[in-house]
């Protein structure tokens, strides 16, 4: 369907086929994992939503793809909020828009959406791609959550610029006999998803990251194009530590990983990282995104450890905006009533689905 704006731009939103075709026509380093519809489709069917797709055509070249996952809201009828997929994205402008432009667009797609019963939009803004000023002018909240780290992958050994402990620990891993390898079987998948498991329960994670095998088959499904499964392995070929690569465009996203901790004195994890880097070079990526921390303090331990793997740091935004006020209060009012014991702590934009 097809609505044509005062500002002559078309706001469409697009099957399956048509967002193929939308995402196969983008400039090749702009072709990321995250804005395939196979990709949000999977974190759609993970989250219990639904993958969907507008696309906005400025004219001249100029265009908007904002793929998302639509989610409905319990026991609010027609009433739904949109998400970022898990990852990073949000509206990818491509062609020589200017900034009124832009915030229009984005305007009058916050109007389509709401008009459609939407109450508000959740983005987990592209690092690199998201232009935050015109988020910011039309009605978006871009508050920093973490920063990430990333290496280049253009030197000759990837691992030049990475921390004395990092490379210390890679010929720890040399020694102990470890190898990696690219994953291609069923056998293979189900190693992984038992050490993510395995890691997951280590962690204490919540139950939003434990994906399941069936997850993680449905990302290989897309082809190895668009992810791509590392396996680190003892000298007798068991899988201690894996991780799934996002390789599309030029740059490489590490998206989950896992590992044997029984195995951690041999340094699987930091062997893993130069595999993710090498598989992600390979595969004609410029940069590997390794991810932050859990928040913005320097001192958190993720953060630290993912610092060792590369010298570039990236603020993360998120994209908060209320579509629909009345019906985002009393969303909110009502989930209050029902947990007062959190609600005056309680930050998260979207707290009524907590």
């Amino acid at each position: 369907m097809t609505q044509t704006l005062a500002n002559s731009a078309a706001i469409t939103r697009l099957d399956r086929d048509a967002w193929v075709r939308a995402w196969s026509s983008l400039p090749s380093e702009r072709q990321s994992t995250y804005y395939h519809p196979d990709y949000v489709s999977a974190a759609a069917h993970w989250e219990g939503g639904a993958a969907d797709c507008l696309h906005v055509d400025g004219g001249g070249g100029r265009r908007l793809l904002y793929p998302y996952v639509r989610h409905s809201i319990p026991d609010a009828a027609n009433l739904f909020d949109v998400q970022t997929a898990y990852g990073y994205g949000g509206p990818l402008f491509v062609g020589e828009w200017d900034h009124a432009g832009r915030v229009e667009a984005l305007r009058d797609i916050g109007q389509r959406l709401a008009e459609r019963g939407a109450v508000a939009e959740f983005v987990r803004c592209h690092e690199q791609w998201t232009d935050l000023d015109a988020l910011r002018d039309a009605g978006y909240a871009t508050p920093i959550v973490r920063i990430n780290v990333s290496c280049d992958l253009l030197a000759d050994d990837v691992s030049s610029t990475w921390a004395s402990n990092v490379r210390r620990n890679l010929k720890r891993a040399a020694a102990a006999g470890l190898r990696w390898r690219a994953g291609a079987t069923a056998a293979d998948l189900h190693a992984f998803s038992s050490l993510y498991a395995m890691t997951a329960d280590r962690l204490g994670m919540a139950a939003s990251y434990r994906f399941d095998e069936a997850y993680f088959r449905s990302l290989f499904a897309m082809g190895d194009s668009l992810a791509r499964l590392v396996l680190v392995e003892t000298p007798q070929g068991k899988p201690i530590a894996g991780a799934v690569v996002l390789c599309a465009g030029q740059i490489a996203h590490y998206h989950l990983g896992g590992s044997d901790f029984a195995h951690q004195n041999d340094r699987p994890n930091d062997f893993l990282y130069l595999a993710m880097a090498e598989t992600a070079r390979a595969a004609g990526c410029t940069s590997i995104a390794w991810g932050g921390g859990l928040s913005t303090d320097p001192a958190d331990s993720l953060f630290r450890f993912k610092c060792g793997f590369g010298t570039h740091r990236v603020p993360v935004h998120i994209g908060c905006r209320v579509l629909n006020e009345d019906s985002y209060r009393a969303l909110n009012e009502d989930w209050e009533r029902r947990n007062p014991d959190r609600a005056a702590g309680c930050k998260i934009f979207l707290r009524y689905r907590g």
